[in-house]
């Protein structure tokens, strides 16, 4: 996920005498890179996907504040913010697989997939093997495996 930054210095805007009149109240854009993935939480709907983005707005305005007057009230209102998100994103995900076990409770395979998919277990996914012998490509495992069973039994010691 690529975010894009435009974040305000102060939490007043005023009108400045340049072309593009809030310019000199933000810092300038950048990418950032977050190693947040929400496709991987199908329990945030659009409404918790803004709330983590203001959560973030608020987190941005109470850093740059620091050390100015102001920089108690942002931080009051950051951390009751996050305070309530963190509730409601728990209650979302609870719901969330609750539901799925109690649609799925005769289907202990799907059970089981859910407790994974909760304790963040992944399946292995291989690359499938394929190995040059002579020249040629060989996927065929049982032919890859008496090679090197050739190839060890045949050295020396």
């Amino acid at each position: 996920v690529i975010l894009f930054l435009t974040l305000p210095l102060s939490p007043s805007l005023s009108p400045s005498p340049s072309p593009f009149p809030y310019q000199s109240n933000f810092i300038t854009t950048r990418v950032v890179k977050s190693k947040r993935n929400l496709v991987d939480k199908p329990w945030l709907t659009i409404g918790l996907k803004k709330s983590c983005e203001t959560k973030r707005t608020l987190y941005h305005r109470w850093v740059a504040s620091k050390g100015k007057p102001s920089s108690s009230s942002f931080k009051v209102a950051y951390v009751s913010y996050r305070k309530i998100l963190r509730r409601l994103l728990n209650e979302a995900k609870d719901s969330y697989y609750l539901t799925k076990f109690q649609s799925n409770i005769t289907n202990s395979k799907f059970c089981w997939k859910l407790i994974n998919e909760i304790a963040g277990k992944r399946k292995k996914r291989f690359a499938p093997i394929s190995l040059n012998i002579n020249g040629q490509k060989v996927i065929d495992h049982r032919v890859i495996a008496n090679h090197f069973n050739n190839h060890f039994a045949s050295l020396p010691g």
